[in-house]
């Protein structure tokens, strides 16, 4: 079982209802295996986003605050 899933089902969390954020896009791979949302974070490196996107990240910022200006 994926992680992150496992991790969903332990703390009985419908995958749909979560946010798993990575700078690695294998992360992000595994993350939409799981069924969650992804957010890609480039850290401000340009060229990172396009292989976050690529592994199917839903949405990719460059700064952590950015999540809760996205969701806040």
């Amino acid at each position: 079982m994926n992680a992150i899933l496992a991790y969903c089902v332990q703390y009985n969390l419908n995958p749909c209802d979560v946010l798993f954020v990575s700078d690695i896009p294998g992360d992000i791979k595994h993350g939409k295996n799981a069924g969650v949302q992804t957010m890609g974070f480039t850290g401000g490196i340009t060229e990172r986003e396009s292989s976050l996107r690529a592994a199917g990240a839903d949405h990719c910022i460059n700064r952590l605050l950015e999540i809760l200006e996205k969701f806040g």
